[in-house]
Parts: C-alpha cells; structure tokens; sequence
C-alpha cells in the first residue's frame, strides 16, 4: 500500500479532524468512505477550513479507491464501539 498524503495533517502536524457535524471531533482517515465522498462532492469550499477539509477528503477516498480498502460504519461483532472493520481488507480500524 502506498502512503497517505500529509494533506490529512494540519499546519501543526497533527491529523485534521471534522470540525462539525455527524463525525464532529473524528480524524479525516477514520471517516467512512460514503462520508468521504460526499464531503468531497458536496461540501462548499468557502473557508480556509472547509476547502482543506474538502481536500484531505478527496485525497483520503482517492487513497482508499487506489488500495481497495474502502470502509463505512460496519461495527465489529465483539461490541468495541470503537472499532470498524474494513470489508475488503479485513483490518481493524480504530476510531
């Protein structure tokens, strides 16, 4: 698999995280790929804020579409709330 883009960290290094809405709080590379793609498509690109977010967003999914492993909001039979698995890859995603 290739690398994620650095696009996804903020001028601090840290990884941007949605600033509202659903996913409010959560870091760009744990959203579900439905999520990512809308905000890709749909979000107005009006801010600062919004037109990186927007970014890191379509560079995420692009990620995802090129490693075929894409994910949504699939919980995982143990019960950890915090935990996704990815449907192609088989990988335990954290939240």
């Amino acid at each position: 698999m290739e690398e994620r883009y650095t696009v996804l960290e903020d001028a601090g290094g840290k990884t941007m995280k949605m600033p509202y809405g659903k996913h409010k709080g959560k870091e760009i590379d744990r959203l579900p790929s439905g999520y990512l793609k809308w905000i890709a498509e749909n979000w107005k690109e009006d801010t600062s804020q919004n037109k990186a977010i927007c970014r890191a967003a379509d560079q995420e999914y692009t990620y995802r579409e090129k490693n075929g492993c894409h994910f949504e909001d699939l919980q995982i039979d143990s019960g950890n709330r915090n935990e996704i698995l990815c449907p192609h890859c088989g990988g335990i995603v954290r939240l």
